[in-house]
């Protein structure tokens, strides 16, 4: 007498590997045909070009690059979520930092850390509203990754701000969460990049 595939029997009973192993094919047949064969999430639908118009896509060498681009500036260097408390709150006064001192002001440069779909059209509409003055990039990698553009201990805590101010681009302060803004602006002052 045959088996049926999948299944053995003993005794007229189907044994627990039987069941477990038919079980599994149905599962895998299911996430097949749900257009899921490896059980990971889909991945973000990428920027459009009118996204990328607003909020450009840049990786964390394209953010070296940007510092070393101002390296006789002072940059302040921003990383934001839509999803962080304060983080949007910290996102609109950003514009006000360059505009301080013309020329002679810091660079400011905000990175947002939001890739998921659901939270994409909100960051595009913050930007749209509040950007002015601010070079805005949508940062493409781990946001752990942040750490390797400016030498830093950085532990993931946002809103995160960096006040960049070595000609090489190495040399930076860094301030999170609540109050970071304000403790960036001091550290400007001091520099005299920022009016008291």
């Amino acid at each position: 007498m045959g088996q049926a595939w999948g299944g053995s029997h003993e005794g007229g009973k189907e044994t627990a590997m039987g069941r477990l192993m038919v079980v599994a094919a149905v599962a895998a047949a299911g996430l097949v045909a749900a257009g899921c064969s490896s059980g990971e999430p889909e991945p973000p639908t990428p920027l459009s070009e009118a996204e990328q118009a607003v909020l450009p896509v840049a990786d964390a060498g394209a953010l070296r690059a940007m510092l070393a681009e101002h390296k006789s500036r002072v940059v302040v260097l921003a990383a934001w979520s839509v999803r962080q408390e304060g983080c949007v709150e910290l996102y609109g006064e950003l514009g006000s930092l360059s505009a301080a001192k013309g020329k002679r002001g810091p660079v400011v440069i905000a990175v947002n850390l939001d890739s998921p779909d659901d939270v994409r059209e909100q960051a595009l509409a913050l930007v749209r509203e509040k950007g002015a003055g601010v070079e805005n990039r949508c940062f493409e990698g781990s946001p752990m990754d942040m750490t390797t553009v400016v030498q830093s201990s950085w532990g993931g805590r946002l809103p995160a701000v960096w006040v960049v101010y070595e000609r090489r681009g190495t040399q930076a302060d860094l301030f999170c969460g609540t109050g970071a803004l304000e403790k960036a602006r001091g550290r400007l002052r001091k520099l005299r990049v920022l009016a008291h």
